[in-house]
């Protein structure tokens, strides 16, 4: 196994999944599986197994039971959930922890956000991120995001699951996947209803004070790390370099993204790159961060609805 963790994000523009595949493998896209041997020959443990990388050869051990869905199974399986949304292109397409995981980032279109502090409106790019893997540590998942265009780097402006599969990678998954995949509608309606949410925010007051309680409620505790956080996103409340002004509801969730696109300090691990640590918290795929984008999409929805 390589010692070293590559992220893989390569640029498509495409609308068929297959073909997303295609421009990322090359002429296979198989995931081989393997005994795993000792310096001997002998096989270690008839409980385990090494899957093989068809990129780079990379191994890792799962257990014997594991069953492989296959790259070009998932794009059979999910493509009749593309076609069900619109204006959807692909265009990005890459392997995580060295082609143990594999995501394909897609374009949705734009709508706009009424927004009195710049010329003219918000606008907001639609997201999806389709995740999943061949080790056992992804989940299939659709992942809905949005961005808003106020910087060269974009700033991600929320992130949660639209759609997941639990089950195990057993011969069952497949049955489990595509049931799930047949009943699954929601993806535009869930657009929709995030650019009402969005036009209520930046439509409602939020003062300076106001902030404060949101960040406590936020970021609870007395700990100097989450008093510099609450400070950061508190200064990124009114950023006007960065599209906000200190004044709405939108600002405070728009400085929230500044503080996780912009401030947050990434680490690499010994299973992912500070890049790829990253990626996988401003796509929505890291269910903490989740938690924590939902918990403030409820205090926020509070002052709304106040």
């Amino acid at each position: 196994m390589s010692n070293e963790v590559n992220f893989i994000r390569k640029p498509v523009a495409v609308a068929c999944i297959e073909d997303a595949l295609s421009s990322l493998y090359g002429e296979t896209s198989q995931y081989e599986t393997d005994s795993i041997y000792d310096a001997t020959g002998n096989v270690v443990s008839p409980r385990f197994q090494r899957v093989i990388c068809p990129t780079n050869s990379d191994s890792w051990c799962v257990k014997r039971t594991y069953d492989i869905l296959q790259p070009m199974e998932i794009a059979e399986l999910v493509q009749p959930v593309l076609d069900r949304i619109r204006n959807v292109t692909i265009e990005t397409v890459g392997l995580l922890k060295n082609g143990q995981g594999l995501f394909l980032g897609m374009n949705c279109g734009s709508f706009t956000v009424p927004n009195q502090n710049i010329s003219g409106d918000d606008t907001i790019a639609k997201k999806l991120t389709l995740m999943t893997g061949f080790n056992g540590d992804y989940k299939t998942r659709l992942l809905l995001s949005t961005e808003r265009f106020v910087c060269s780097n974009g700033m991600t402006l929320f992130g949660k699951v639209a759609w997941e599969v639990n089950a195990k990678h057993t011969r069952n998954q497949r049955l489990k996947l595509a049931s799930s995949v047949d009943s699954f509608t929601g993806i535009n309606r869930s657009f929709d209803d995030l650019q009402r949410k969005l036009a209520a925010y930046a439509a409602t007051p939020l003062s300076s004070n106001q902030a404060d309680e949101v960040l406590k409620q936020l970021i609870p505790g007395e700990s100097i790390r989450a008093d510099n956080v609450r400070k950061t996103i508190k200064q990124e409340f009114r950023n006007p370099q960065r599209g906000t002004f200190g004044q709405t509801v939108f600002d405070m969730m728009n400085a929230f993204t500044a503080y996780n696109s912009h401030e947050r300090n990434y680490r690499s691990t010994t299973t992912a790159s500070r890049q790829e640590n990253r990626f996988i918290a401003l796509s929505g795929a890291n269910d903490t961060d989740n938690r924590q984008v939902n918990k403030l999409g409820k205090i926020l929805d509070s002052i709304v609805a106040a």
